[in-house]
């Protein structure tokens, strides 16, 4: 029975001795706490005062010289362009990026070329039809003969009249004498002026071809140049967007003693 109550004492005296080391930790946890809230407080409020300072700080100098030397990629080459353009009118306008303006020089490259291969092409029937017709109705050899030859067969009945008549008003013209290889005499006037007609519509032919010809050449030029114009442009455009830009921008405030305008002039880096 002794036994028994003196093990019972001890456990007593062991839980009144936890009882007390956790009621000193409780009673001391509060100020613990305390301190670490505040440590944690000071903490943030030194890195709030860092990052003021560090925004409120302007850029270092080297920092902003080599912002501003900074220049945009995807420069074109103003000759590459020119070739182009000299090659194909419009192919420089494609290579800088203007191609509704391409779109417009492929036309009428299209256009000319295709006008002078009709247009050189149906001269060449026409020619062949009134080679053809002088033969048939003025007993005429045409192949070989020179511009200048033609025109007698559709001016001069004859190559009697031509000798008689023609070389009276111009005496310097050659005597053709009648072989078979100059004559040529027309069965009625009707023949010789349908021979006319299809002289001159062949040669109506050959002159539009030449004018497409023309046309074709002032297009390349004016391509050439367009494309030079445009590149040039287009480097000035990318120098200056490198550049900072100046914004002005107009603020419009009322107050109860009036109304005040105020001007701001913004540079962004």
């Amino acid at each position: 029975m002794g036994s028994k109550l003196h093990s019972t004492g001890w456990c007593l005296i062991a839980v009144a001795a936890l009882a007390a080391s956790l009621a000193v930790r409780a009673h001391a946890a509060p100020d613990d706490l305390y301190h670490h809230s505040v440590g944690i407080s000071a903490k943030f409020a030194d890195n709030r005062d860092e990052f003021k300072d560090n925004t409120s700080k302007p850029p270092a100098r080297d920092e902003f010289n080599e912002t501003k030397n900074l220049r945009p990629t995807g420069r074109k080459s103003v000759l590459k362009a020119a070739v182009l353009s000299a090659l194909l009118p419009g192919a420089g306008e494609y290579y800088l990026g203007n191609r509704g303006k391409a779109r417009y020089f492929f036309a009428v490259e299209a256009i000319s070329w295709t006008g002078v291969i009709a247009y050189r092409i149906y001269g060449h029937w026409r020619q062949e039809d009134y080679i053809r017709y002088a033969r048939t109705y003025a007993n005429a050899n045409l192949d070989g003969k020179s511009e200048e030859f033609r025109d007698l067969v559709g001016f001069y009945h004859s190559i009697d009249e031509y000798n008689t008549l023609g070389r009276v008003y111009d005496p310097e013209r050659p005597y053709l004498y009648d072989t078979p290889d100059n004559h040529w005499r027309w069965q009625s006037d009707a023949d010789q002026a349908a021979y006319r007609n299809l002289k001159n519509r062949s040669r109506e032919a050959y002159r539009r071809a030449r004018f497409a010809v023309g046309i074709a050449v002032a297009n390349r030029i004016v391509s050439v140049l367009d494309a030079i114009r445009d590149g040039r442009r287009a480097s000035r455009s990318l120098e200056h967007g490198a550049l900072p830009e100046k914004r002005l921008q107009i603020q419009f405030a009322s107050f109860d003693d009036g109304a005040q305008v105020q001007l701001a002039l913004h540079t962004p880096f």
